[in-house]
């Protein structure tokens, strides 16, 4: 459940209080970790400016886990930030119809409709 919240480093922390108990979970355990640096990675070249570099780990992280719709926003922020609107706008729509309860894909579609100059329907997609 963590994991498809895209909360990777505290499944990673719970994984690792069971590891003893079940060591079966190693495997899981790592994969976990990778998503766990993964994400630090992109948010650290987020921090920097590295839109585009940050943009390639976030959907590196998120070709390697389905359920977790985290890196994928994170990828849609990356493009925001280096302008490109059309495909944050579609992409986050879709994860919308999916997720209705997903506010940051509400926060990235109103963000993309602000750059595209749509403020009436940017401004809806914040209430």
């Amino acid at each position: 459940a963590l994991c498809e919240m895209g909360d990777f480093k505290s499944a990673a922390s719970h994984l690792e209080e069971h590891l003893k108990r079940l060591p079966d979970l190693a495997g899981d355990h790592q994969k976990v970790l990778q998503l766990s640096q993964g994400m630090a990675d992109g948010e650290s070249a987020m921090k920097e400016g590295k839109y585009v570099e940050a943009r390639a780990i976030f959907k590196a992280v998120g070709n390697l886990t389905k359920s977790a719709v985290t890196p994928t926003l994170m990828s849609l922020r990356a493009e925001l930030e280096m302008g490109i609107c059309d495909h944050a706008l579609r992409r986050s729509l879709s994860i919308i119809r999916t997720r209705r309860k997903c506010t940051d894909a509400y926060v990235v579609r109103a963000w993309a409709l602000y750059l595209s100059k749509d403020f009436d329907q940017a401004l809806k997609h914040c209430r």
